[in-house]
């Protein structure tokens, strides 16, 4: 072999390791990464959602049956349970929860996992089948960590992503990415499209969705919801400001509460058009007639700073503070208003005295504004006429002649499901949406309808088109 030959090989090996050998003298690399930091930050505030349901179906054949005693006198239904898991975060210390409203729809039970492995019950307080938003309730007995809510006006195509979920029940699973795109709409089930998501390169896997996109400063920009089918390293997230305008009105002192209030806030516009950023206040949109916030002397563009002396920094932030109010509770805003005669802001404070106003009859309101009669579905009702429900869920039992109702096509036994975007589980979710029906609205209602066959019984899913009529008609 030629020497020659091998004096290189030497050289560039005695090279190689005294270049390794510097890098040992001069210590480790810094492995605490941007993304790392971003994922301590939030890592606490990341919950797992479990979730239970319970079903019924139809009993179709002589074969559902155990017995011929329960084929005569047992149920008209099969009762299945099953369990299902996502992911949620935390958005105020005292235990609100933000997660995806398919996460926890139709549930009959929701357990919020912490990362310490501490389990809580949690109440719905409010969801949004349409913007699939959800905020949960529960009671940790303690103040608890909670995330840093960004913006999304301000998004860079390309920027780095960070995911936090629960794939396949692995908790508090970080997978990052880039911000793909924006604006985008995708169909999620027939008749209904989520719009403006953000388009993403993290996997999100299912278990995931409700959990939060963060950016790489730890500032969470949206909630992880849907993956799309058949594809591969595509997802998407709700935008985080979609969330601060949507949740404001979910959790609205006046519906929600039943409170005499009567202003709704949303995030800051300046007179561009362009929002505002940073925590800054929130901004008086509307004002209900003669109510509690328009007597106290509220205006429109108001910008409300402090609620009972604390600092408001979004309209989020005002609406989780009334939420723990309750009649006889005063309130006191501070605000800044714009005055022409003055060369800048004039700040301002009122004292709120909150009313209780009465739950909407929607027995009444429905027979006037559509000529329905509506009722609680129970038990006995189901296995006396064949109608496939849930106990306390709004069914029709009777339909005015002539009426809008009636022209349309609708039944008794048909059992309310849907009214615009929103679910009805009950009579109380009806009333609350008849309340903002005025004559002359267009609603569209979605009814499960239980047809005989020879075989058994089907329910088919139907929506109606009903025009509302005043309600002096009757």
């Amino acid at each position: 072999m030629n020497n020659n030959m091998i004096l290189p090989r030497i050289a560039c090996a005695g090279a190689l390791l005294l270049s390794l050998t510097a890098l040992h003298a001069a210590g480790p690399y810094d492995r605490r990464t941007p993304a790392v930091e971003a994922f301590e930050k939030n890592k606490d505030a990341v919950v797992n959602i479990a979730t239970k349901y319970v079903k019924e179906y139809p009993r179709n054949s002589f074969y559902d049956y155990r017995s011929l005693e329960d084929f005569f006198y047992g149920p008209r239904t099969r009762r299945y349970e099953f369990s299902s898991l996502g992911t949620g975060f935390i958005v105020d210390a005292r235990g609100y929860v933000v997660t995806n409203a398919h996460v926890i729809a139709g549930a009959t039970e929701v357990t919020v996992i912490m990362a310490d492995e501490s389990r809580h019950l949690a109440s719905v307080v409010a969801e949004n089948a349409a913007e699939d938003i959800a905020l949960l309730k529960i009671d940790a007995g303690k103040e608890l960590p909670s995330v840093l809510l960004g913006r999304s006006d301000d998004l860079l195509i390309g920027e780095t992503v960070l995911a936090i979920g629960n794939p396949f029940g692995y908790d508090h699973t970080l997978t990052h990415g880039i911000l793909s795109a924006i604006h985008r709409e995708i169909e999620v089930k027939q008749d209904m499209s989520l719009k403006y998501l953000l388009q993403i390169s993290a996997p999100i896997n299912p278990g995931s969705s409700g959990g939060p996109l963060i950016n790489i400063n730890g500032e969470v920009i949206g909630i992880n919801t849907a993956i799309r089918e058949a594809a591969e390293g595509i997802g998407f997230a709700i935008p985080i400001d979609q969330l601060q305008e949507t949740l404001p009105a979910m959790i609205d002192p006046d519906t929600l509460s039943r409170l005499d209030f009567g202003a709704t806030v949303g995030k800051p516009i300046l007179p561009g058009g362009s929002a505002q950023s940073g925590p800054i206040g929130a901004e008086v949109r509307h004002l209900r007639r003669n109510s509690a916030a328009e007597k106290a002397g509220l205006q429109q563009g108001d910008l409300i700073t402090r609620c009972n002396g604390k600092p408001v920094q979004s309209a989020l932030q005002l609406s989780l503070e009334l939420l723990q109010l309750e009649a006889g509770d005063t309130v006191e805003l501070e605000f800044n208003r714009i005055e022409a005669a003055k060369k800048g802001p004039v700040s301002r404070k009122e004292n709120i005295k909150l009313k209780a106003r009465p739950k909407p009859d929607a027995g009444g309101l429905a027979r006037k504004l559509f000529g329905i009669t509506v009722g609680m579905l129970t038990g006995p009702m189901m296995n006396k006429y064949d109608i496939y429900g849930q106990v306390g869920d709004a069914v029709i039992m009777s339909i005015d002649r002539q009426s809008p109702a009636e022209k349309t096509g609708l039944e008794p036994g048909d059992v309310l499901k849907e009214m615009g975007d929103s679910e009805i589980k009950n009579l109380d979710d009806l009333g609350l949406k008849l309340e903002d029906v005025v004559a002359g609205d267009i609603v569209n209602l979605v009814i499960n309808r239980t047809l005989k066959r020879r075989r058994g019984h089907v329910v088919q899913e139907g929506t109606f088109t009903l025009h509302a009529r005043g309600l002096d008609t009757i």
